[in-house]
């Protein structure tokens, strides 16, 4: 394969930056990849993965482009492109959408603050914040099959993660993956839709958490109310409102693609 004459190239990015471990790791990320889409062997891939070729692609610039070493930013990745650590099927979905989204935007590791690490405020944990404390959550899940519920553990994230730490909604982008969300029926048209839909009626089932919540976080708090963060009745007034349409800002942070 192309891809794999690139990594094993002498001089390569893949090759400088593993030394004289290079062979071994791709020998496993190359065993851990087994079920990817290949059209030259015929493997119709698991659905929510990248082909072979394009994971590959998002390796090479994974591992080019962050510290892979114990205590490195992208040790953890590293660990599960080598299955090293034993990741669950639900973590290399998620993999494969987190790196293919960083090639994709060029992100690389100066410009990263944490990957999967606590947040500072409670126990939770991120997937990625970047330099400015801008985060970003992956979700590559079928949620159509398993709709986003109010107990959920993602909805608990979000509440005593996300909303405990930002300081604005801006600064939060939390990405569904499409191919799941297609191969269950939902459309590049409508995925957004159904999946903003989602996160209504979880704002609505929880209303008065999340209200409470941004309540306490003074600079979401400021920013989502403007000039009605001084009063709680008004604030609340208008957040009651805010969640009843899905095209207000409230709702912006969530994306499918």
């Amino acid at each position: 394969m192309e891809r794999v004459s690139k990594l094993a190239t002498e001089g390569s990015a893949f090759r400088t930056k593993l030394g004289s471990n290079w062979s071994e790791a791709l020998d496993d990320i190359l065993k851990n990849a087994h079920d990817l889409k290949c059209s030259s062997c015929g493997n119709t891939g698991r659905v929510g993965r990248s082909s072979m070729d394009q994971y590959l692609d998002d390796v090479d610039y994974f591992i080019s482009n962050f510290t892979v070493s114990t205590g490195g930013k992208g040790e953890v990745f590293y660990k599960w492109m080598r299955s090293t650590s034993n990741p669950t099927p639900g973590q290399l979905d998620e993999l494969h959408q987190t790196i293919r989204d960083f090639a994709k935007r060029g992100i690389k590791e100066s410009e990263v603050e944490g990957l999967g690490k606590q947040f500072p405020i409670g126990t939770k944990r991120y997937d990625l914040r970047r330099v400015g404390d801008k985060y970003t959550e992956y979700k590559n899940k079928d949620f159509v099959s398993s709709p986003l519920t109010a107990g959920s553990d993602d909805v608990d994230q979000f509440i005593n993660g996300y909303l405990k730490n930002i300081k604005s909604l801006d600064d939060l982008e939390w990405k569904a993956g499409l191919d799941k969300l297609k191969n269950k029926g939902w459309t590049d048209g409508n995925a957004l839709f159904h999946m903003k839909e989602q996160w209504k009626s979880v704002f609505e089932n929880k209303a008065d958490v999340i209200f409470d919540v941004i309540w306490e976080n003074q600079s979401l708090r400021s920013s989502l109310f403007g000039n009605l963060a001084s009063s709680q009745t008004n604030s609340r007034v208008f957040f009651n409102a805010l969640v009843q349409n899905t095209d207000e800002k409230i709702f912006k942070f969530v994306i499918v693609e």
